[in-house]
């Protein structure tokens, strides 16, 4: 903690975060394009050796 002549500062953040599944073009441009806060995208395919790999993995 740090004190400033003799008063000590709190810092006291909350993450807010949200995980989801985007289907469509439609989604995407909701969920994403038009967000107010930052998203992180993480894209996926079925067919993709490494992500299959890392999706067994990755989310812990």
């Amino acid at each position: 903690m740090r004190s400033i002549m003799g008063v000590r500062h709190y810092v006291r953040s909350v993450n807010m975060c949200a995980i989801f599944d985007v289907d469509t073009a439609q989604d995407f441009e909701m969920r994403v394009k038009r967000s107010e806060k930052p998203v992180i995208v993480d894209f996926h395919a079925g067919w993709c050796a490494p992500c299959k790999l890392f999706g067994q993995s990755g989310y812990r």
